[in-house]
């Protein structure tokens, strides 16, 4: 009967029957039509809950508003009345850790029997209570009549308790301290409408907004976006800076608007975590992050932060693979630089800058440069040795970082003249007076 509508003709009989299922109708039509869209659109808006009372033992709220599952909205108290308070100690076992508690409604039975319309004590729970009140005709403010309103007779059921032939919404737990006083559970999230009636999800929002701004400025650090040529390591930094400033201005605009309904959220933290998990080593499956409840947001939430969590800690840097060594300049034609013994099982790499023609820096340079520790660079030079080997790269191996003006050398770390750098732990370079205009620095790739 709920979705028929009633038919309306002339000289028909009016009783109460037919405002009722014209009524029925119309709220049927309009929660069916909402469920279709996004059938989690219920849940609380907000919720304040009585702690003094709590403290002692009994259950009430301050105020709390939203959508039941079968799509009653309710605003305790401005609109309805709140339930009676209720006392759990009895309840609460003393080996339990936790006591749910519910707002529960009576359901409507389409058989009738849904509001109560006297004091008469009942067996059955109605889902309204009549309450007379005065009210004026809308249009002219005056004549006073005396009607009757249905106002949902709301209750509180806790865990175990039979919640059938009732809607309801799970509000939280109540938990036990040690020194036996009661206390909301604070990670719970309710089912909710939007992101503001639960603090939980907007700490979570919060906390990872700030590691992604955070892991921004860390990232941009390690960026040189003024070179056109980059190596895969500045590829995978630049990737990665994109993903996250990408996520900011969004996630940014759900904290301050808090309008936002979970689900919402939540599928915007996948998104979040599946882009992560390209540039990060951890054994994340994306495909086992949990797919949207709206009846159990604890659970679902903490998953996706924490995974998103640990994927930005862990990689809190992409490491570059190599390393710039500036060289001091002791002579218009004489090198050095220092090492360390962390520096030695790199592959050595000369990058040279300067207005001679590329060819002949790249032909002549290796047999007019000298390589050797600093202790034996003159030694070296006065015997017209070379010391050290060196070969042109054209393009050096992936990790570098490219300067697009330098041209590079390989250092051929072999020979007796290596090994009198490995112990010296410092390497110098002595060029003919034709290359004195060049800028030189050591690449080191790991």
């Amino acid at each position: 009967m709920k979705m028929q509508k009633t038919v309306w003709y002339e000289g028909m009989k009016l009783d109460p029957h037919h405002f009722q299922q014209t009524d029925r109708y119309n709220q049927y039509y309009i929660n069916s039509r909402l469920s279709m869209i996004n059938s989690s659109s219920w849940g609380l808006k907000n919720l304040s809950i009585d702690n003094a009372s709590l403290s002692g033992g009994n259950f009430s709220l301050i105020n709390c508003s939203g959508v039941m599952p079968d799509g009653m909205i309710f605003n305790i108290p401005e609109n309805d009345s709140p339930p009676k308070s209720r006392n759990f100690e009895s309840i609460f076992s003393a080996t339990a850790e936790r006591l749910s508690v519910y707002l529960a409604l009576p359901v409507e039975h389409s058989s009738g029997k849904n509001c109560q319309l006297d004091d008469s004590q009942f067996n059955d729970p109605y889902r309204f209570v009549m309450q007379n009140t005065d009210v004026m005709d809308y249009n002219t403010g005056t004549n006073l009549r005396n009607i009757g309103i249905a106002k949902p007779n709301f209750q509180f059921k806790f865990e175990d308790e039979s919640l059938e032939d009732f809607v309801s919404i799970k509000l939280g737990e109540i938990s036990r301290s040690s020194d036996g006083k009661y206390q909301m559970e604070v990670q719970y999230i309710p089912p909710c409408l939007e992101i503001s009636a639960s603090e939980v999800i907007l700490q979570h929002v919060r906390n990872i907004l700030s590691t992604l701004v955070s892991k921004s400025k860390e990232l941009k650090a390690q960026t040189n976006i003024q070179k056109p040529e980059l190596s895969l390591t500045q590829v995978e930094v630049l990737l990665m800076l994109q993903s996250i400033n990408s996520f900011i201005p969004l996630l940014n605009y759900y904290h301050n608007s808090k309008h936002i309904h979970p689900e919402v959220l939540y599928s915007f933290l996948l998104t979040v975590a599946g882009q992560l998990s390209t540039f990060s080593n951890s054994e994340l499956r994306v495909d086992s992050l949990p797919i949207y409840d709206h009846k159990h947001l604890t659970e679902i939430f903490e998953h996706v932060v924490n995974e998103i969590q640990t994927m930005l800690n862990v990689q809190k840097t992409v490491e570059r693979k190599d390393l710039v060594i500036q060289l001091r300049r002791q002579a218009e034609t004489l090198f050095v630089g220092q090492l360390s013994p962390n520096h030695i099982q790199a592959q050595f790499f000369i990058s040279v800058t300067g207005d001679i023609p590329e060819k002949k820096i790249i032909t002549e340079l290796p047999k007019n440069i000298k390589v050797s520790a600093y202790e034996e660079i003159f030694a070296v030079h006065q015997a017209g040795i070379q010391g050290v080997t060196v070969e042109y790269v054209a393009r050096p191996p992936a990790g570098v970082s490219v300067n697009e003006k330098a041209h590079y050398f390989k250092i051929n770390k072999e020979g007796r003249f290596w090994e009198k750098i490995v112990q010296k732990n410092n390497i110098a370079f002595f060029i003919a007076a034709e290359f004195k205009s060049l800028q030189m620095e050591l690449v080191l790739l790991f």
